[in-house]
């Protein structure tokens, strides 16, 4: 590994490094660069403040920059992380090209409170291989990220505006690594998936990419959206020793406050039931000003006729609960009492309200056919969580951009392939289950530390081979399949067809296994339920 050649950004001159490719060819990084000041003291909690020159005239680039203050739900470490993480990283192939090449951007999921974007989780490497430019990056999380006291001049949401000002960083810079600045496709898992259908909607980031692929979350989900953010930041405040009930005293306590561990007391969520998807602190729609990302219902948005105007790839799991389900292990006959915490959020059904008894039992007999709930209901508890969680209300955010966004192409995915990198459900000890569960795309689109070393097995490395191409080739054409290839079987990635109206709706998925295959509504016998539950079709 040797030191690459230098590179002059509008901040000043990054230095990065050069390693290999897995298939021999060269590659540069450049790690940890600042791209924002440090959101410290009176910044913590405001809107990222961009960096106009390099305090020094160069700086090294060698070390990824650290996540956002965290528990760590991967490692149990009850506090890591800094203040101080708003660093991204650029990964470059080397070209013979002078033809700039396209951008991958991707934002991490966690659930807005852990997580992060660096490469012990997300090496590109296999992106790489296929000729793009593969930024990625740390943003605040938990409170630092979405708290919001409007009272205060912190009106939220910083978190979101740390990804949207790394979009104007790679609009202005990366041109310099050999990227595109006109075609930069926005990527994201979970939280990040959400992220990125959200900002398809939005006004200050919509127009900053081209093209978005979407893992496993949109941002219609259960509690992505918080509508009582002013009175939980109190409640921190109280949480952590502040006696005021004045919002600018509060504000300054919380800005002046260095036990940071404390702020993540609220977070722990290991005593709620593991099937509860809450998250403490969220984005929060915002009242309208200049730097504000959401001043309005994302449905509201998203029945907008062609308020998107990009393509679009949208997919999950064929078994996104399967993890969640293996570790209420031993609990699963304690699992019907909670049926209450499944109702749809967006219903408005108090707790006391005796519609709640209806819908559990409709949820229970739908899923489980009066079988009692024990290990043996476990694939069906999965689909229960990976339903109520993930799956429908991505099929719905599909339906509805397929009935509002008739000039962004939608391509529907549903990762069925269980192989030796299915990371995530092995490490929540699920591996003997069968399926793919909740990340275990990703891991074929990254490579990640916990994983085994190459080589792999033939199987699994055939499917990070046609991910990555699948991936790479939406990021190049537009399309994830221009071409019939034999690397895919011959398979063609349809569209999902437009539809003026909610009858006759086919939402068209590639299945993406040992073998590549179109189906039309899959799993809709289980969506069916949801839509009727929700009774959602009211745009």
């Amino acid at each position: 590994m040797v030191v690459s050649e230098r590179v002059n950004i509008k901040q000043g001159i990054v230095i990065g490094k050069e390693d290999i490719l897995p298939n021999g060819k060269r590659y540069h990084f450049f790690k940890g660069i600042p791209f924002a000041v440090p959101p410290l003291g009176e910044l913590r909690f405001k809107a990222p403040v961009p960096i106009e020159k390099f305090s020094v005239p160069e700086i090294e680039c060698f070390k990824e920059g650290p996540a956002s203050v965290q528990h760590d739900t991967d490692t149990g470490k009850k506090f890591t992380g800094s203040e101080d993480c708003l660093y991204l990283n650029v990964f470059t192939p080397e070209s013979k090209s002078n033809k700039p090449l396209p951008v991958m951007l991707y934002i991490h999921g966690g659930g807005f409170t852990t997580g992060n974007g660096n490469s012990d989780k997300h090496n590109p490497l296999y992106l790489l291989q296929e000729g793009v430019v593969v930024v990625t990056f740390n943003y605040r999380l938990g409170v630092l990220g979405y708290l919001s006291l409007p009272e205060a001049g912190i009106p939220g949401n910083a978190g979101l505006k740390d990804q949207v000002l790394v979009m104007k960083w790679i609009r202005q810079n990366i041109s310099q690594f050999n990227g595109d600045p006109n075609n930069i496709t926005l990527f994201g898992q979970s939280s990040g998936g959400s992220c990125t259908h959200l900002h398809l909607f939005l006004d200050n980031s919509k127009n900053l990419f081209q093209k978005a692929i979407i893992h496993s979350g949109v941002i219609i989900m259960p509690s992505m959206i918080d509508d009582d953010a002013p009175a939980k930041t109190r409640n921190l405040a109280k949480l952590v020793g502040c006696t005021s009930e004045d919002p600018h005293e509060i504000l300054k306590f919380l800005q002046s406050y260095n036990n940071l561990e404390e702020f993540l007391k609220p977070l722990v969520i290991d005593g709620l039931p593991v099937w509860n998807p809450d998250i403490p602190i969220k984005p929060v729609i915002e009242d309208d000003s200049p730097e504000a990302v959401i001043t309005k219902s994302v449905f509201e948005s998203m029945c907008e006729p062609n308020s998107v105007q990009v393509p679009v790839i949208m997919g999950y799991t064929d078994a996104e609960g399967l993890s969640r389900a293996a570790v209420c292990g031993e609990n699963l006959e304690n699992f019907p009492k909670y049926f209450k915490d499944l109702i749809p959020p967006e219903l408005n059904i108090s707790l006391k309200d005796p519609q709640r008894i209806q819908l559990d039992k409709s949820i229970k007999e739908f899923y489980f056919k009066g079988e009692k709930i024990d290990k043996k209901m476990t694939y069906q508890l999965s689909h229960l969580l990976g339903d109520y969680q993930f799956t429908s209300y991505i099929r719905q955010a599909a339906e509805f951009h397929t009935r509002f966004q008739h000039k962004s192409p939608l391509y529907m995915y549903r990762f069925d392939f269980d192989g030796q990198l299915n990371l995530y459900k092995r490490k929540h000890k699920a591996g003997h289950l069968k399926g793919a569960s909740h990340v275990d795309d990703l891991c074929y689109v990254f490579q990640m530390e916990f994983g085994p070393p190459e080589p792999w097995d033939e199987e699994a490395h055939k499917m990070v081979l046609t991910m990555c191409k699948l991936w790479t080739n939406f990021a190049k054409y537009s399309n994830p399949t221009p071409t019939i290839d034999q690397q895919f079987g011959g398979c063609i990635w349809e569209p999902v067809p437009k539809c003026d109206s909610w009858e006759n709706m086919n939402i068209k998925t590639l299945i993406i296994d040992k073998e590549l295959r179109m189906m039309d509504n899959p799993d809709e016998e289980r969506m069916a339920f949801w839509r009727n539950l929700k009774n959602y079709h009211k745009c």
